[in-house]
């Protein structure tokens, strides 16, 4: 039996392959044509007022910098991006625009409202790096959902993914009993096989309890734990005070892109094997 903490959502939505039309459920997966920029769906989180991502601005913006050292911290070397996003360069594993990705390879990226958030954005920065790159998520969605759902065995199936990104956990913080998802945690992880994977965790916002992104940690294994958290010194925010900015998603994509390439540690077998710490290319 799976225990679920009672929490206030919208009803999902599955985000298919196929062209976006108004009312109808939207695609997003590399090498598709797009009429419009998408808009990714903000996910419901108790006592967080609806949004309108479409029409909000960004909370800060921001200006092009070159990297500073900060005096506090001579360990971080602090990037400014446009939109005003702040982070750690040292924590991404080095400068701009990175090591090269694998090109012909096929990335899958699943999960919540802020796989949408991210995963639009990343598309276009994959594609361009000669990178195939398919996104499926729902808004509203939780980790028990995908740990059993069988949509995620028939994108396996159809995509053949080298890697999978994983952006779970945001709509699920408030679980009293955050531990409760290791089972959930670990058999979804067991169910990509042995393909690669990172868990992209969601970038916290004021006030966000952490502990169930400490249990996602510890056990996502083999999997590698991309933590934004980590990195992210600012991140402008939407409407909501939580998901990311309209204008501070293409920079927040660069950087995920980035921290993968800089973490891609390539073997004979595997152009996509991801360790902890930054590889030396």
């Amino acid at each position: 039996m799976i225990h679920r903490h009672p929490v206030r959502a919208l009803p999902a939505i599955l985000f298919f392959a196929g062209c976006g039309h108004s009312g109808t459920p939207t695609a997003v997966a590399g090498n598709e044509p797009t009429t419009r920029r998408a808009a990714a769906a903000e996910s419901s989180i108790p006592a967080t007022p609806a949004s309108d991502a479409g029409q909000e601005k960004a909370a800060n913006s921001g200006v092009n910098a070159p990297p500073s050292a900060n005096p506090a911290n001579p360990s971080k070397t602090e990037e400014r991006l446009p939109s005003g996003l702040i982070v750690d360069q040292n924590g991404i594993g080095g400068p701009a625009p990175g090591p090269e990705l694998p090109k012909g390879t096929t990335v899958l990226h699943i999960g919540d409202s802020f796989a949408g958030a991210l995963g639009i954005e990343l598309n276009k920065v994959l594609e361009q790096a000669g990178v195939r790159s398919v996104l499926r998520f729902e808004t509203s969605t939780y980790i028990p959902t995908w740990a059993f759902d069988k949509k995620l065995g028939q994108y396996l199936a159809q995509y053949k993914p080298e890697l999978v990104l994983i952006s779970l956990g945001a709509n699920e913080l408030q679980n009293p009993e955050p531990e409760k998802r290791i089972p959930l945690i670990r058999r979804l992880i067991e169910r990509l096989g042995n393909r690669s994977c990172a868990w992209v965790a969601p970038v916290l916002w004021e006030g966000a309890d952490k502990r169930l992104l400490e249990v996602i940690r510890a056990n996502v294994a083999p999997c590698v734990y991309l933590d934004g958290n980590a990195f992210i010194l600012h991140m402008p925010r939407a409407r909501d005070k939580i998901h990311p900015s309209m204008d501070a998603r293409p920079d927040w994509a660069g950087i995920v892109a980035r921290w993968l390439a800089y973490h891609r540690k390539s073997i004979a077998d595997n152009p996509w094997n991801l360790v902890e710490a930054a590889a030396t290319h």
